[in-house]
């Protein structure tokens, strides 16, 4: 017998960031108990030097906290997605985060967007004082 694969009832694109695509959504548009965020970009190191800064992104991202304490709660489940031994300086490699987030009041699903875009806007904004100049962001791919 196949697997069932579960689509998501409900996603949203956002536009927070030129070099960013970020989407967000819920599988459950009726009781959207978990919201997910989808984060990606393509980034290129600038110099030989980046594995460090990349360890700091991964760890930063592990570790997030939200600011939004009385909307979700502080536990989250995120993933840090990018090929690091496959990376080259002056090469566009995809740099994609992903995380889930429970509300503490299952509010409506549009009703969301407001703290999501603090959410995603806040990690995004970290990451670039993260890399610095070392690293080139776009929301496009290797062309």
């Amino acid at each position: 017998m196949a697997d069932i694969i579960r689509r998501p009832s409900k996603t949203l694109k956002l536009n927070i960031d030129e070099n960013w695509n970020v989407t967000y959504g819920t599988f459950n548009n009726k009781n959207p108990k978990t919201v997910y965020i989808i984060m990606w970009s393509w980034l290129k190191p600038l110099n030989d030097d980046f594995m460090d800064i990349l360890n700091e992104v991964e760890k930063f991202v592990k570790h997030y906290k939200i600011g939004l304490n009385d909307v979700f709660q502080t536990r989250l489940i995120t993933t840090f997605d990018i090929a690091h031994l496959k990376m080259l300086v002056n090469k566009k490699s995809q740099l994609k985060l992903k995380l889930h987030l429970i509300q503490i009041e299952c509010k409506p699903f549009l009703e969301t967007k407001e703290n999501v875009i603090k959410i995603a806007t806040d990690i995004i904004s970290r990451i670039y004082r993260l890399t610095g100049n070392d690293f080139e962001f776009s929301r496009k791919g290797r062309k």
